[in-house]
């Protein structure tokens, strides 16, 4: 198998070690919040963990409540993951939905699944409207599989922020 991950940046030392301890948290099964500021490189900070999920057969959503972050990040993932089948949910996306191994969709779209995802990752949970919606927050851990991790990114907490 050609390995998943085509990205060749580079992380710093302090972003190599948050990005070793994700895969580790995705590898044991574990929910965690990630906390640090806007610009810190978050997403590169996922790449070693998805790298590991998708070598290993896992299916991984990363889902956001605002379609814009989702159409970002999704030529990102593309470029990092360029041999990784992928597919983009939202409210007014254009084409059917298929089943994928690499999911990016708002949180909203989360309601579709039932123990799908080994790995997910909810980027902005201090955003609206998921902070607020406690239905949401349900969403998140029904698409997550029992056994599966979910890892939650923000650079603002609240309480709440990740359903508890």
């Amino acid at each position: 198998m050609t390995a998943p991950l085509t990205w060749t940046g580079q992380l710093t030392p302090l972003q190599a070690g948050c990005s070793s301890q994700i895969r580790q948290y995705f590898k044991s099964r574990e929910d965690h919040l990630m906390w640090s500021v806007t610009g810190a490189g978050k997403t590169e900070m996922l790449f070693e963990g998805i790298a590991w999920a998708i070598a290993n057969g896992l299916r991984v959503a990363i889902a956001s409540p605002r379609v814009d972050v989702c159409l970002e990040l999704a030529p990102r993932l593309k470029q990092a993951f360029s041999t990784t089948d992928q597919v983009v949910l939202y409210g007014d996306m254009p084409d059917d939905y298929r089943y994928c191994q690499l999911t990016i969709c708002t949180t909203h779209q989360l309601l579709r699944f039932y123990h799908a995802f080994d790995v997910l990752v909810i980027d902005e949970v201090d955003a609206f409207p998921y902070a607020a919606d406690p239905g949401l927050h349900f969403a998140v851990q029904q698409a997550k599989k029992t056994a599966g991790a979910a890892l939650y990114l923000t650079a603002t907490p609240i309480d709440n922020c990740c359903g508890r």
